[in-house]
């Protein structure tokens, strides 16, 4: 069940991600330590585009904001 801090993280980067700030690796990386370390060993050769859409898409952003959000 999630916390309500886990409630707050998602809004935060739910938030960052509306808006395209590369401030989203930072919290998401904060929130989540292991993620990108286990995802780079996984593929080594991500680039930092492709490093953006993981927070979004771990997170279940709603498909409609997503279409928005990476155009």
């Amino acid at each position: 069940m999630p916390t309500v801090l886990d409630k707050v993280i998602y809004d935060v980067i739910i938030s960052l991600a509306q808006y395209n700030s590369p401030e989203i690796l930072y919290r998401f990386t904060r929130a989540n330590p292991k993620f990108f370390k286990k995802l780079l060993q996984i593929e080594p050769n991500l680039k930092t585009s492709e490093l953006l859409f993981a927070p979004i898409s771990n997170y279940n952003f709603p498909q409609k904001r997503l279409k928005h959000t990476l155009l």
